[in-house]
């Protein structure tokens, strides 16, 4: 097939770039729609994929198992939009999570041998760590990022221009590059591509570190710990210790920034004073009260912000009124039922990712897809962590690009059987 020779390294490569690339600057910011080299990736992806089809004359699309799920959750988030009181953005935001679900077929259609998908796993590492260079450089040439950034705790990060200024958002775009080079290191003999590895994950964590986002720290600390269940040899940890503790006794700076970063995430845990914690209690609150005000029929999508304002004036909450939980984000604005469907295709996509890290770990010999295939597992299940501090997974591009891959490592495990 024409379109299988010019495969991922053509329009999956270019998508990761452009997502990552996205949160760095617009192409054209002063429109109405800012224009960002994802959304320009996407649609040559679409388009060359059409027309390689074309000039193939072949008319065969496959599909991975979730199309009813999709349908059902997604009939209900339009039908929601009848009644939410954000009826414009509810339409505006359901399409364009239409348009990422769609997103993931043309990729499951792109990748059709492991070749193809070593291009779309080295795009996510390549991206990330060039992401995260250009970060610490910003840092490091503009010393007061990180005094603002300390000060702000994860409330807002400075960066010279970019479409992502969420401190928590920017951290979780490392999840994926960072725990597939983790999985890595405990799969590889050699020592010399290990340090090449850690180096790789080393760069990107420091960027983690350095938002202080500390729902970023908890849930890549969970995927790490994945990836130590199902490796117990895995060096990584010591490693991490070792260089650390060099580092923290040879610079004053790094001193101080490992207490900060300590008091960070004590905070996360004893709530006291910090308005971060105390608000997310809010925010939850708000939505108990949501779901029951609407008998659990929901209060519609994207409706959860403005539903919050009628419950807590803007100015008792210092004007936070965003959910901070996709979970129930979801049960407040799309009701019982669209809770139970919003579990049940997480659900799918987990166990999906499981099974296919189990069997080839059973059977395949290959290093390399076995660290992809726990990579991928350890990713999802930092986001679905992440998602319980920070809503908005159903319109993050590489969070969506991570369950195609998913589905489309799982296309060789059904090979690998025949």
């Amino acid at each position: 097939m024409i379109y299988r020779s010019i495969h991922s390294l053509l329009f999956v490569a270019p998508l990761i770039a452009g997502a990552y690339a996205s949160g760095l600057f617009y192409l054209a910011e002063q429109s109405i729609i800012p224009i960002t080299l994802f959304q320009l990736a996407l649609v040559g992806l679409v388009g060359g994929f059409i027309l390689l089809k074309f000039l193939s004359v072949d008319s065969s699309f496959e599909l991975y198992g979730m199309e009813k799920w999709y349908a059902l959750f997604l009939g209900l988030i339009f039908l929601s939009c009848v009644y939410t009181p954000e009826r414009q953005q509810a339409v505006f935001y359901a399409i364009r999570f239409s348009v990422l679900l769609g997103m993931t077929y043309f990729i499951y259609n792109i990748i059709q041998e492991t070749e193809h998908l070593k291009i779309g796993v080295y795009a996510f590492i390549g991206s990330g760590v060039i992401v995260a260079l250009i970060n610490l450089y910003q840092i490091y040439t503009n010393p007061e990022i990180l005094a603002f950034n300390y000060l702000k705790q994860g409330v807002r990060i400075i960066r010279s221009t970019g479409a992502e200024n969420d401190p928590n958002v920017f951290a979780s775009n490392f999840f994926t590059p960072i725990l597939i080079c983790v999985a890595w290191i405990g799969t590889t003999t050699k020592k010399w591509f290990r340090l090449v590895l850690f180096g790789f994950a080393g760069v990107m964590l420091a960027s983690v570190l350095l938002s202080y986002s500390r729902s970023a720290w908890v849930s890549l600390f969970v995927g790490i710990l994945t990836i130590q269940l199902f490796q117990r040899k895995n060096p990584i940890l010591l490693y991490g210790a070792i260089a650390l503790f060099v580092v923290f006794l040879i610079s004053p700076t790094v001193q101080n920034l490992v207490l900060s970063l300590w008091d960070r995430i004590v905070g996360l845990f004893v709530g006291g004073g910090d308005d971060s914690t105390k608000f997310r209690v809010v925010l939850a609150m708000g939505a108990l009260t949501m779901i029951a005000d609407s008998y659990l029929l929901g209060v519609g999508f994207q409706g959860f912000s403005t539903y919050f304002q009628y419950l807590y004036p803007p100015q008792e909450t210092q004007w936070i009124f965003e959910p901070h939980n996709d979970f129930y984000m979801v049960f407040a604005e799309l009701g019982l039922l669209g809770f139970l469907l919003f579990v049940v295709i997480m659900y799918l996509i987990y166990r999906q990712a499981l099974e296919s890290m189990q069997w080839f770990r059973r059977i395949h010999e290959n290093a390399w897809i076995q660290a992809v295939g726990l990579g991928f597992l350890a990713s999802f299940v930092s986001y679905m962590i992440f998602a319980q501090f920070i809503s908005g997974l159903m319109l993050n591009s590489l969070f969506m690009i991570l369950v195609a891959l998913i589905f489309s490592l799982s296309k060789f495990t059904d090979q690998s059987r025949i």
